[in-house]
């Protein structure tokens, strides 16, 4: 019954002033984290610039003077190579029609093994459906990998190949593009 009357008052007291000081403290530790996030938020934005002017230097400039020049590959002054490659992109177009032309264009250019049917029946049946008058349902598709490979080969430029076509001669739709690009080492 002693600790009943003991004064306690201090508790009391010193209890909201010290909860209010671990508030400020964390407050003050937010405001920091806050300035730290719109620093680190600056900085992406310089690095997202730094890194676009680096490529389109790189891409143009360094390109061109290189190609120029006739250069396939150089050392740079920290003993680092800097070489062009050639890549080969090929994103066809995904639609029925663009389908249908890309399939007679390949057929036309001995490339038919490339195309993908599939029905219900047989591949091998498809043409005798059709004249018989039999409707069905046909989906046309291709390894965009092996378009690209052929595409390579036909324009001669694979190992060994001897050009059978131009560029000029593939559908846009195929969107098949050579592009030179610096690569850094």
């Amino acid at each position: 019954m002693e600790n009943q009357d003991e004064d306690l008052s201090h508790l009391v007291a010193d209890a909201p002033s010290a909860a209010s000081e671990v508030i400020q403290d964390i407050q003050a530790k937010i405001r920091k984290m806050r300035e730290l996030e719109i620093d680190m938020l600056e900085k992406q934005e310089l690095f997202k610039a730094a890194e676009k002017e680096f490529e389109e230097y790189k891409a143009s400039v360094v390109l061109a003077s290189m190609t120029s020049a006739g250069l396939n590959s150089i050392e740079d002054e920290n003993g680092n190579f800097v070489k062009l490659e050639t890549k080969w992109y090929c994103n066809p177009n995904k639609n029925d029609a663009d389908r249908k032309i890309i399939e007679a264009w390949l057929m036309k250019q001995g490339g038919d093994f490339l195309i993908k049917r599939k029905g219900e029946v047989e591949a091998e049946q498809l043409d005798m459906m059709r004249s018989a008058g039999i409707p069905f349902a046909e989906k046309i598709d291709m390894n965009t990998n092996s378009l690209k490979a052929f595409l390579k080969d036909a324009l001669g430029y694979t190992k060994g190949s001897v050009a059978k076509i131009s560029l000029e001669e593939i559908p846009d739709c195929i969107h098949f593009v050579i592009a030179n690009e610096v690569i850094t080492g």
